[in-house]
C-alpha cells in the first residue's frame, strides 16, 4: 500500500451567477433591518387597551367595515377561533368602549379621536405585523406603561 495516494475529488459547487448571489436572490447588498416606527399614540393604545393579537384582529375587522354587525360565530369563522372565545373578544371590545352591541351584532363605535388612532393602527399593522405583535406580547413594555400611567393626573380625581 506504500505509495498509494488517496484521491479526493474537489467539493462540488453550484454554479453561481456573476455578482456573487444565488439564483433567484436579490443582487442588491443586504441592509441591516431597522425596527419599524410605531407612532407613540398607537404604542400607548396597544399597551394600554389591547391585551392580545386576537383582540387586535377582532377590532380591526370591526373597524374595516363599521356598518357590518359581527356576531360571535362570524367572528370565530374569520379569526379561526371557537365561538366562545370570539364572544369573549366581542364582550371585551364592548367593555373597552370600542364596539357596541346591536340587533345585528357588534359594530365598531368609539369617539372620533380614538377612531383616528385605530385607523393609524390599522395602517401600521398592515405594514409591520411582526413589530405590532411583538409589542403586544412584550410584558416589560406593558409593566412600564402601567407604572407610567399611575402618575398621570386623571380628570375624575
Amino acid at each position: 500500500m506504500r505509495g498509494l495516494l488517496f484521491f479526493r475529488p474537489p467539493p462540488r459547487r453550484s454554479p453561481r451567477p456573476r455578482g456573487g448571489c444565488l439564483p433567484g436572490a436579490n443582487p442588491r447588498p443586504l441592509r441591516a433591518m431597522t425596527a419599524p416606527h410605531i407612532p407613540d399614540e398607537v404604542r400607548r393604545f396597544l399597551l394600554g387597551v389591547i391585551p392580545s393579537v386576537p383582540h387586535l384582529e377582532a377590532l380591526l375587522l370591526l373597524h374595516a367595515d363599521p356598518a357590518r354587525g359581527w356576531d360571535a360565530i362570524a367572528l370565530a369563522g374569520r379569526l379561526y377561533l371557537d365561538p366562545a372565545r370570539a364572544a369573549a373578544l366581542l364582550a371585551d371590545l364592548e367593555r373597552a368602549e370600542l364596539a357596541v352591541a346591536g340587533d345585528e351584532g357588534h359594530r365598531f363605535a368609539c369617539d372620533p379621536a380614538l377612531a383616528a388612532v385605530v385607523g393609524e393602527l390599522a395602517r401600521v399593522y398592515a405594514r409591520h405585523v411582526v413589530a405590532v405583535a411583538e409589542l403586544i406580547h412584550s410584558t416589560p413594555d406593558r409593566r412600564a406603561r402601567r407604572f407610567a400611567d399611575a402618575f398621570l393626573l386623571r380628570k375624575d380625581t
